[in-house]
């Protein structure tokens, strides 16, 4: 395969390995699929990770009151 991506005489064909040699390697292209998904944030998230430190520093306080 690295044969016909370096000296194959046809440009197609060392575009075709060179492809299919970044697609084995896991270097393939984005799907559609995955740029969608990543466009929505979630703030279900950020608004647990905002409860949660209230919650802490509410036990901090009652801890130090004991």
């Amino acid at each position: 395969m690295l044969e016909l991506a370096r000296y194959a005489t046809s440009e197609d064909v060392k575009f075709r390995a060179t492809k299919d040699i970044l697609d084995r390697a896991g270097l393939n292209p984005i799907n559609k699929n995955q740029t969608e998904s990543a466009k929505y944030v979630s703030i279900e998230s950020r608004f647990s990770r905002d409860a949660l430190e209230r919650y802490s520093e509410e036990v901090k306080k009652k801890e130090a009151e004991e």
